[in-house]
């Protein structure tokens, strides 16, 4: 799948599957500027493209994606969780930019103001709420083939360490399979051993590893 200019997405391809692609690809002058997907497969593609094109590749993040294996609420976290409403709509605009911000400051923003109301409008942006305020959130996709993933999932720093995050996410993991999601899942930046740990807690399990390649032209 490849919408420019975001990065080509591969899903985990059989071998020798992704060396045809690049080759095709290549053979188009199709203009690419990264490649993201399941880990051996991204290598495979970037090592072609690099040959058929001469244009090298350098590693953006490393993630792994987790799948639900059986929802666990977190305790003793203070708050509750809510529903997304037009009343929250400019603060999550504004988080939205900022996770972007923090999590790909390589990549072209999205319309943030377009993926909100539309988040908000499905009923699929989830608030986390303490002492009256919001401090947190997670939002989950419609179920496709039966499969939702969660994300973005984002605590402003001056929230982080209370727990806000891996509660707000088991409400929108929640979400998901009350919108009829069969299979819920997520994605992690390896980089961070926190997040890495938390949904593991709430059920998450891992189940296979993706990387972020940006493809950059000779010099």
């Amino acid at each position: 799948m490849h919408t420019p200019p975001y990065h080509l997405f591969l899903p985990r391809l059989p071998a020798g599957v992704a060396s045809r692609i690049a080759t095709a690809l290549a053979a188009a002058d199709r203009p690419l500027s990264g490649v993201i997907g399941e880990t051996n497969t991204v290598a495979e593609f970037a090592g072609v493209w690099a040959e058929r094109t001469g244009s090298p590749s350098a590693s953006l993040m490393r993630m792994r994606m987790y799948r639900l294996q059986e929802l666990t609420h977190p305790v003793a976290v203070s708050g509750l969780a809510r529903q997304g409403g037009p009343d929250e709509r400019h603060l999550l605009i504004e988080w939205f930019e900022r996770f972007h911000a923090e999590t790909h400051p390589d990549q072209p923003a999205e319309a943030t103001d377009a993926i909100v109301e539309r988040g908000l409008a499905a009923g699929q942006l989830w608030l986390w709420w303490d002492r009256g305020r919001p401090v947190s959130v997670a939002g989950h996709s419609a179920p496709a083939a039966g499969v939702a993933r969660v994300g973005p999932v984002y605590t402003p720093p001056e929230h982080r360490r209370h727990g806000y995050g891996t509660a707000v996410t088991a409400s929108a993991t929640l979400g998901a399979l009350r919108a009829e999601a069969e299979h819920v899942a997520l994605y992690t930046d390896l980089a961070n051993p926190t997040s890495n740990s938390i949904y593991q807690t709430i059920g998450y399990v891992p189940d296979h590893d993706a990387e972020d390649r940006r493809l950059t032209l000779p010099s």
